[in-house]
């Protein structure tokens, strides 16, 4: 992998952790507002724990994505990035750019979907 197509993924990782510890304060802080907010009625109470799964599977979302954020810059660092954890091939400059933090290349990443059958299958 280039120096320069590393520094560039670099750059936007770190861009990118910047952007998830930023969402994620903002959404706890919504968060604990709804869950320590005093509730008259029960309609209220109702859309009030509705909202709050929906902001409590937010925040595990983003917390996963940052976490595999921070394990792109350790691979980064350690110089494994942008090999599949799978085959050990390279992940595609384009795949990487477009999902920075991916661990597998493009074929291995189908597989694992399911989205491609197995020629011993046929």
């Amino acid at each position: 992998m280039r120096a320069r197509f590393r520094k560039s993924m670099r750059r936007k990782l770190l861009s990118l952790e910047r952007e998830l510890l930023q969402s994620l304060e903002a959404q706890q802080d919504e968060y604990d507002e709804l869950t320590y907010a005093d509730r008259t009625e029960e309609t209220e109470d109702a859309a009030v724990r509705n909202e709050e799964r929906t902001l409590s599977a937010l925040l595990h979302h983003e917390e996963r994505r940052l976490t595999r954020v921070r394990s792109a810059l350790g691979r980064l660092v350690a110089g494994h990035y942008g090999t599949c954890a799978d085959c050990g091939n390279p992940i595609g400059e384009e795949r990487l750019k477009a999902q920075p933090d991916t661990i597998f290349c493009y074929g291995c990443a189908k597989k694992r979907q399911g989205n491609i059958r197995s020629p011993h299958l046929s």
